[in-house]
Parts: structure tokens; C-alpha cells; sequence
């Protein structure tokens, strides 16, 4: 019997006895749509990575319409200890993962992936929901989407598959994973947010940037949430920081900074290259080595605009492109900086 005709149902489960466990020290703290992460290292302190997969595709999580959370599926499948399968004819061993394209000869055969995980086999068509339910028991309908040619798998379906922790954050927004053999409470505190009592490594890009959850005060040992800095901790939409400088964009969408330990805020002024004064609304600022970057709009509501450049004082305020910017995000690919 063709062996692949067994994987053509969208969902099956199969559970057979093991004691076998994939998924060790396995920990990352991520948000939506950016690829630098927190992780552990070997003495289970905290460090950043950028999230990349074995096939280098920078990950990225999605959160869908449905609510959920998915990650590329090579890359939450090695995350957990899973090893690529795609070269294992017939039945798919323990430890495994694959992808499979639809089969002409097969009658209404469908693209599929495959996971083999402590014993347990798991099967779904791309692009068909099924339903699954949390160890909270809420039950969820999610799908395995394909975007662009690259597959996306439900973050927190691999959790329960792997009887491991995810977490999401509502005020932070922060996506948190735990793997099964460790303790939650060793790294969060009672409120899921991260423990600042526990090591944190940095680089200079990691700790210049707002989307970094925590950043290491000037003193070189206080670990600090960038945006407890801000007095009253409004929701800021921007915010970013240069030495112990941090700027912020309010609900007015003009540019602000602080220092700190100083609640003292003010505007920041912008002028151009040839000292003139420029008024500056702003959807987006980026501190990068040394400089700001950021979206200018026209008015409050603009989700889009102009991309610009200026030094950390404001001044040398210029454009950077005549095309609309609709998202700005900073990157770091080995020793080099992208915008």
C-alpha cells in the first residue's frame, strides 16, 4: 500500500508509548512581525538572537486574523528539537518533521505536513482548518497557511504538541515559549512578565532598539522595560533609545526625549541641513548607530509617509526617499545594519 495515501486525512493523531524527549532549554520571547528575539543561553541566562532558520530564512512571527500566533514551520519545528524528514521515504521516523506536495496520482491528494513527535503522529493539509484545544481548554480552529512559499504553523498547536508553555502578553505583547523541562517561575515572574534578577547579554544593536523588551541601563548592570522610562508609562506608539537618551513619539505624534533617571520631557526639535527649523510628525523613529530614522506623516491619523534621517540631536534633517513608508524596521545581519 502506497504508505502516503495514510497522510491524506487532515488530522490524525496516533499515540503510541515513549519516553523520548526532543524539546530541551528550549525558550524564546518574540513579538509580531520582528526577528530578534530573547533566548537563553547554555547557563540559562538571557541573550538576544535573531531569529534564523537552518535553510536562513529570517523568522518573523504572524499573527493572523484568527487571533493566533504562527512561525515558519521549518523553523518551529527545529525550535523544539525536530529534525527535517524530507529525505525519509515512507513512514516518518520519531524526532521528525516534513512537508509533502500534493500527489497527481493520489485522487484529491493535497499539499500536507507531517510530524512524529514522543511516539505521537501528527498530519494537516495546508490551508484546511482544524480544531485543537489548550491546556486552558479553550478550543481553537487554526490552519497551516502557506505565504509567499513559505509555510506557517500555529504557535501555540506546537506547544500542546510538545507539552511545553506559550504565552501571550496583552499589554507587552510579547510571545513567550517554554519548553517542557523548564521552569516557568526560574524565568518570569508572577505577572509572566521576564525575571530582571536573571543575566541578560547584549549587543549594541539589541540594546539600542525599542522593540528589545528589556535594555541594560548606562550603569552596566540594571535591567530596565524601555518603556517603564517613560513617566506614567503611557502607550507611546515609538520608542527607541542612544546612550542613555530615549525618544519616544506621543499621542500628538511629535518626537520627545528624556534622559535617565529624569522625568524631565521635551520636544525634540528638528532642523535641516542648512539649520532651518522642520515640523515633524512622526509614525516611527529609530535610533541606529547614532542617528534617528523614522516615518514622517501629514496628520495624526496618517499610517504612512516619508522615510527620514537626523542626527541624534534633530539636526541634519533630511529625506531619505521620495516613496511612501508604510512600516520602518531595523535589522542586523551579522556585523552589517539594515533599515
Amino acid at each position: 500500500m502506497n504508505k502516503r495515501i495514510i497522510a491524506a486525512v487532515s488530522a490524525i493523531i496516533l499515540t503510541a508509548v515513549s519516553t523520548s524527549v526532543f524539546a530541551e532549554n528550549t525558550f524564546l520571547c518574540m513579538r509580531a512581525a520582528e526577528n530578534t528575539a530573547i533566548t537563553i543561553d547554555e547557563n540559562r541566562n538571557f541573550k538576544y538572537i535573531d531569529m534564523v532558520a537552518s535553510n536562513g530564512q529570517h523568522v518573523v512571527p504572524q499573527i493572523s486574523e484568527d487571533g493566533n500566533t504562527y512561525l515558519p514551520f521549518r523553523y518551529v519545528c527545529e525550535m523544539t528539537g525536530l529534525k527535517d524528514g524530507s529525505q525519509i521515504s515512507g513512514e516518518l521516523q520519531d524526532g521528525y518533521f516534513r512537508f509533502w506536495n500534493s500527489d497527481p496520482s493520489i485522487p484529491n491528494d493535497k499539499q500536507k505536513i507531517e510530524i512524529k513527535y514522543n511516539g505521537n503522529y501528527y498530519c494537516h493539509n495546508i490551508g484546511e482548518p482544524f480544531t485543537y484545544e489548550t491546556p486552558q481548554g479553550d478550543v481553537r480552529t487554526v490552519s497551516i497557511y502557506n505565504i509567499r512559499g513559505s509555510l506557517y504553523f500555529p504557535f501555540a498547536y506546537m506547544a500542546k504538541i510538545t507539552d511545553s508553555k506559550a504565552i501571550w502578553q496583552d499589554d507587552t505583547r510579547r510571545i513567550i515559549f517554554i519548553s517542557n523541562d523548564l521552569d516557568v517561575n526560574e524565568f518570569l515572574n508572577e505577572k509572566n512578565d521576564l525575571r530582571r534578577d536573571k543575566y541578560l547579554y547584549f549587543d549594541f544593536f539589541c540594546n539600542n532598539l525599542g522593540n528589545s523588551p528589556l535594555y541594560l541601563k548606562t550603569d552596566g548592570v540594571t535591567i530596565q522595560n524601555l518603556s517603564d522610562e517613560i513617566y506614567g508609562n503611557p502607550k507611546v506608539k515609538s520608542i527607541t533609545r542612544n546612550g542613555n537618551t530615549i525618544y519616544f513619539i506621543n499621542e500628538d505624534k511629535r518626537v520627545y526625549t528624556k534622559t535617565e533617571n529624569n522625568e524631565e520631557i521635551n520636544p525634540l526639535k528638528f532642523t535641516d541641513e542648512n539649520e532651518k527649523s522642520v515640523d515633524v510628525l512622526a509614525d516611527t523613529v529609530i535610533s541606529l548607530q547614532g542617528r534617528l530614522y523614522g516615518i514622517q506623516i501629514n496628520s495624526v491619523n496618517d499610517k504612512y509617509g516619508k522615510l527620514f534621517s537626523a542626527n541624534s540631536d534633530g539636526s541634519g534633517f533630511k529625506y531619505l526617499t521620495d516613496k511612501t513608508v508604510y512600516n520602518l524596521i531595523a535589522r542586523k545581519s551579522d556585523i552589517n545594519y539594515y533599515l
